[in-house]
């Protein structure tokens, strides 16, 4: 099967696996929300946030890093640049791999009892018992979940990612029906107060996310095992290379973590949840759909990246260029319908207690729309990082995340106490925008800037602008739908959405093709000279 399709494939199915898995988000969210309410379902995303920075730090960019290495000696093996058996090949990848995994496992105990032991030392979460209780509940899924990570390696390294698919849907399915027996069992809890019934019920809720990690974890481990046998080895001068050769890489994953998690800190920081304020929950809600979307460019990355590697930097970067038009169309789409459809899309997913014509403050329907922005200005940002890392500058990602980190840092701390939402949206769009106009610097700099078709680019993100725009001003089509007006809502959806993949359908297809450079090696040519850098 040519690159081409193998990509496609293997894309294709980490995306339905994450799109499932989604969807399965969005039910979870949708249990969970009234059951919880805004108070404590921002204490439950606390938790889980307050240890997905920490993840960053476990990783340390090691995951990228294995599967470059080791897909480069399983291409050295296939093409006989190493004159070894086969059966030697086997164990030199098995040896890596196995180092790696317990590189990874030693950072994540490192990392997460640091963590956990810090977590109880600030007055903001040791004033407050169901955050107590919930932490360290929160730091095993949060290892569990890391180790699945891991695991999958030898998935993508083989195209077997449909498994990674169908693990994400097994652990979503178990997590629900836990879920819907925890709401059964223990029936409308007054969560207001910290008695043990409440307390219970909370941990409980958090038990669910465990359930789901061990399924995950099962599965992912059984099937990788069928292509590499998984023999951990200790090497503390392995793991130390990797570290100092890597430490600004991994810095830089680290702070790049930062984008989705920085203001919902800051906010649990200056109006916690035991003071009354649900800002956390409502910005919980609306964040938690755009961190299941910013998977899209992530699968599609990692599809390619072990293959674009071996390209020459000029194909690297009409490679990651058309992939660059293909995120940015599906994210201007995003933005579009959450701008449209955000009061009923929250509804939805949440419940009216998250709608701001039911609050006393800005509600995540409010939200929505302006992390859609920051979203898309991520997507971009998602596809230099990957085209750094393939050219080996990798290690210059710790300047455009440092950058916008600081920047982000210090102007949160100053609008989010005074302005608090509001200062949160600010804090997000600008970390966002510095962090894009950084990577296009250093891209233009090292001279690795994206190559696309400018014919394409516009075909594809002008018709959306075109469709949403005479929909949105020329007609009722979107402005007449209750927010729970559920029919009204999927059948406008899929009419207006429709109408933009029936347009963008041919383009579409001439770009993903630019996306691998074996299918259309004497193609390039539709790359016209009006092309710039």
């Amino acid at each position: 099967m040519s690159s081409y399709k193998l990509v496609v494939k293997d894309a294709f199915w980490q995306i339905l696996g994450r799109i499932i898995s989604a969807l399965g988000g969005f039910l979870v969210v949708k249990i969970m929300t009234p059951y919880l309410g805004p108070l404590r379902y921002g204490d439950y995303s606390t938790i889980l946030k307050y240890f997905a920075i920490r993840s960053a730090f476990a990783d340390f960019g090691l995951y990228v890093i294995a599967l470059n290495k080791v897909w480069g000696i399983k291409e050295k093996l296939r093409l006989k640049e190493w004159q070894l058996p086969e059966w030697e090949g086997k164990k030199e990848i098995e040896g890596y791999y196995g180092k790696f995994v317990m590189s990874r496992f030693v950072t994540i105990t490192i990392v997460y009892l640091t963590a956990l032991l810090i977590a109880y030392f600030i007055p903001a979460y040791t004033d407050n018992p169901f955050l107590m209780r919930g932490l360290p509940l929160g730091m095993i899924f949060s290892a569990s979940f890391m180790t699945a990570g891991i695991l999958q390696l030898p998935l993508q390294l083989f195209w077997g990612m449909k498994h990674v698919s169908i693990a994400l849907s097994l652990a979503r399915i178990f997590q629900i029906l836990v879920l819907l027996g925890i709401v059964r069992v223990y029936n409308n809890p007054d969560f207001s107060v910290a008695t043990e019934y409440s307390l219970t019920a909370f941990l409980l809720m958090i038990g669910s996310v465990l359930v789901s990690a061990a399924v995950q974890w099962r599965y992912v481990r059984r099937i990788s095992n069928k292509h590499i046998k998984l023999k951990l080895k200790a090497d503390r001068w392995f793991t130390r290379k990797i570290i100092k050769d890597n430490w600004q890489y991994g810095f830089a994953y680290c702070l790049s973590s930062l984008h989705t998690l920085w203001v919902m800190i800051l906010l649990g920081i200056f109006f916690p949840t035991k003071d009354g304020f649900a800002y956390i929950g409502m910005w919980a809600v609306a964040s938690a759909l755009m961190e299941i979307l910013l998977i899209v460019p992530s699968s599609l990355g990692n599809s390619i990246i072990h293959k674009v590697t071996a390209y020459s930097d000029e194909l690297k970067r009409k490679s990651f260029g058309n992939l660059l038009i293909f995120v940015l169309w599906i994210g201007m789409i995003f933005v579009a319908n959450f701008r449209i459809f955000n009061s009923n899309i929250i509804y939805l997913v949440s419940g009216s207690e998250f709608l701001s014509q039911f609050v006393d403050w800005f509600g995540s329907d409010f939200i929505l729309p302006w992390l859609a922005v920051a979203m898309l200005l991520s997507f971009a940002k998602q596809i230099y990082n990957f085209m750094f890392v393939s050219t080996w500058l990798n290690n210059h990602l710790l300047k455009v995340n440092a950058f916008g980190v600081i920047i982000g840092m210090i102007v949160g701390a100053i609008v989010i106490p005074k302005y608090a939402i509001v200062g949160g949206i600010v804090t997000q769009i600008l970390m966002e925008v510095l962090y894009l106009l950084w990577s296009l610097l250093v891209a233009k700099r090292k001279r690795v800037s994206l190559r696309f078709s400018w014919k394409y680019f516009t075909i594809l993100i002008g018709s959306v602008l075109i469709v949403w725009w005479w929909a949105w001003r020329f007609t009722n089509f979107v402005q007449t739908i209750a927010y729970n007006d559920y029919l009204r809502l999927i059948l406008r959806w899929v009419a207006i959405n429709g109408l933009l993949l029936a347009i963008a359908y041919k383009p579409l297809k001439t770009v993903m093709k630019g996306i691998t450079y074996d299918e259309v090696a004497d193609s390039w040519s539709y790359i016209a000279s009006s092309e710039r850098d």
